[in-house]
Order: structure tokens, then sequence, then C-alpha cells
């Protein structure tokens, strides 16, 4: 393998890592918002329903104070302009805001977590349809507030 090739592999496993790493800590903030936003105190207990392996469920699946569930994804997908997502990031936005509405849960108990408030103006203004009966945050936006931001 040339110098070149194994530069470029190192630095597409760092980017990996470092997107995983993102994720990761955008998920850990979706929990605590959840907890705080809900008023549930047993955040230790709410840690293990927390799925930092994309792709497999839902990032967040916690239940309240009642009993009753709550479900969470995180995208911490920047787009690249200013009208709409790129081609690939619509298609797993819209997959995956379509799960969260298929899920039987209590409507505002449905929460999409974003990190740039381009992602969370997009949603709004291209993908009302599916987001109306979806909490859309954006994660960066409401930490440290504790009212809800929609």
């Amino acid at each position: 393998m040339t110098l070149i090739k194994q530069c470029l592999k190192g630095f597409t496993n760092k980017i990996g890592n470092i997107n995983n790493q993102i994720h990761s800590l955008a998920v850990d903030l979706g929990l605590r918002y959840l907890c705080r936003f809900h008023k549930i105190k047993d955040i230790e207990n709410q840690v293990k329903s927390v799925n930092r392996i994309a792709g497999k469920g839902f990032d967040l699946k916690i239940v309240d104070n009642n009993k009753k569930l709550i479900i969470g994804e995180v995208k911490t997908t920047n787009p690249k302009n200013n009208q709409d997502l790129g081609k690939q990031q619509k298609e797993e936005i819209i997959k995956d805001l379509k799960r969260i509405n298929e899920f039987d849960t209590i409507d505002h108990n449905k929460y999409f977590f974003v990190i740039s408030s381009k992602a969370k103006r997009i949603l709004k203004n291209k993908y009302a349809y599916l987001i109306n009966k979806i909490n859309v945050i954006n994660i960066l936006e409401v930490m440290g507030k504790t009212k809800k931001i929609n």
C-alpha cells in the first residue's frame, strides 16, 4: 500500500471515530435534556436505555416517572446548503422520522434532536409533514435551559 493510501485510510478511520464521538456526546446531551425536561430523577437507570450504535433502534428509549415511554433520535447532520438536506442526509432523516412516527407511544413523547439551527430550520420548513407529532430540538440551543424550545 502506498503512503498516500495509508494516509487516506488513517484519516478516514479518524474522521469516522470523531463522527461517532460527536454522535455519542449528542446522545448524552439528549438524555440529559429529556431527564431534565420530564423531571426524571434517576438518570443513571436511564443510561442503559441509550443506544450509541448508529442504526440499531432508537438512540434514546427511556421511561418517565409515570412509566410512559419516551423515544428520541439524534442526528449530527450539518446541512451543506441553506435550503435543503443533501440527498443521502435527506434519505436517512426521512427514514428516521417515518420510523419515529410509526412507533406506538404518546405523540408528545417523540423527539428528534439535531445539533445545528440550520438543520432544525430545514426540518421545520421542508419536512413539516413528517414532524408535526415530533418535538424537534436543537440540543446545543437548549443546553442550560429548562423549558422546551420548538
